[in-house]
């Protein structure tokens, strides 16, 4: 999902295209979806969409949301194209670059292999304010507690078995405050019908979005410190790591 505006951004250039350790945030998660072995990359653009996809090329196929109204409008936009395919979707942000491919992976087998209809990549906070809750029995969700200040688009990453996600999101609908459609209204209307909805637990590192230049700085010298760490293991000798910045 790469159509958002990014308003906290405060800049001209779309928030997908910041640029973190020497690449724009949605080309480090289109990276990432690649490793993991993806059939089809579908990025879904919106704000300045035609500078996204001049700076993605052909390496994806694209879908528009025209009208910023909210997560699940932009899955429903993505999905547009594959409605009528059997198979499993992971949803990924644009401006959460952090998420490991191997992570991907092990959450795409457990999601498989215990034939859920979703499964919600969640991490443990020692600070939790600001995020919602995942109430879980036996390793599977039975809701979400959205805490009351907390942003609908906190990063939440999803694997969904397509016809199931397409059918959900028929049912959601704008009733609320901000007139928009929410991807987490997909999990509890499947909640709500009996299906299998489960949580993945990652670090928090993993889950970090973007929102402002402070946040692309940290996420930034993250993605640094692993390209130095693998530079290392690999054999080069690295006196100082920490003043080491490796360009792509």
């Amino acid at each position: 999902l790469a159509a958002g505006e990014g308003k906290r951004m405060k800049s001209n250039i779309a928030k997908p295209l910041q640029q973190a350790a020497g690449k724009a945030l949605v080309e480090w998660v289109l990276d990432t979806a690649e490793e993991t072995g993806s059939d089809e990359n579908i990025v879904v653009i919106g704000h300045k969409a035609e500078d996204v996809k001049a700076y993605l090329g052909d390496r994806a196929k694209y879908a528009y949301q025209y009208e910023q109204l909210g997560t699940g409008h932009a899955v429903m936009q993505g999905i547009e194209s594959i409605k009528d395919v059997d198979g499993t979707v992971m949803v990924l942000y644009g401006d959460s670059p952090l998420i490991e491919a191997e992570t991907l992976k092990r959450v795409r087998e457990d999601h498989s292999k215990k034939m859920r209809a979703a499964t919600v990549i969640t991490a443990i906070a020692d600070e939790p304010y600001g995020y919602g809750r995942i109430v879980r029995e036996n390793g599977e969700i039975v809701r979400i507690v959205e805490q009351k200040d907390a942003s609908e688009d906190e990063q939440k990453m999803y694997f969904f078995d397509i016809q199931k996600l397409k059918e959900s999101l028929s049912k959601i609908t704008n009733d609320n405050s901000q007139g928009e459609y929410y991807i987490t209204d997909v999990i509890e209307i499947m909640l709500s019908e009996g299906e299998k909805v489960g949580a993945y637990v990652t670090d928090l590192e993993q889950t970090m979005g973007v929102n402002d230049k402070l946040q692309l700085s940290q996420v930034g010298k993250i993605l640094n410190r692993r390209k130095v760490e693998a530079l290392m293991l690999a054999g080069v000798t690295i006196i100082d790591p920490d003043k080491v910045q490796v360009t792509t």
